[in-house]
């Protein structure tokens, strides 16, 4: 089989909620492009190679001292993750099913919002729960993008 003359790329939106692993990520649409020259067409990410190493962990968590620099922090983690899933899912896209996929992803958002939600709800109303509920988003993110991965390489090529 030769290589594809169509590229599909899928639009991922994340959505700050607040819980052990930050924000909610949305699969906002996908499209098929022709030729090849689609790669990086969403968020400038390449489906080329493996999604960029998480900057996050860093400096930012060590040094946040308020509750608003955790909360940007974990933000910016989330975006970083993002971009990852997003070329985690263009990946997969390219390899399997595009309907398949993207209906997999929309499940996975349901679960990883209920989860987060169950996992922040001690915290409902107080200033921590954004955080509760980004940490437990990053957690779950960081999982799946992992296991997005796994399937790739455990697939025939």
């Amino acid at each position: 089989m030769g290589p594809r003359s169509e590229k599909t790329r899928c639009m991922v939106s994340v959505v700050t909620t607040g819980r052990k692993h930050l924000g909610v990520l949305l699969l906002v649409g996908c499209a098929t492009t022709a030729g090849t020259g689609a790669a990086g067409a969403i968020a400038g990410a390449s489906s080329a190679g493996s999604p960029p190493m998480p900057t996050y962990g860093s400096k930012c968590e060590k040094t946040a001292l308020s509750q608003m620099a955790m909360d940007k922090c974990v933000a910016g983690e989330l975006a970083q993750l993002n971009t990852e899933m997003t070329v985690a899912l263009n990946d997969e896209a390219d390899q399997f099913a595009e309907d398949a996929v993207v209906g997999i992803q929309q499940k996975w958002l349901h679960f990883e919002q209920a989860e987060c939600y169950v996992e922040d709800s001690p915290y409902k109303g107080g200033t921590i729960q954004p955080l509760i509920f980004g940490v437990c988003e990053r957690g779950l993110m960081v999982q799946r993008i992992a296991e997005i991965d796994a399937v790739i390489k455990a697939a025939p090529h």
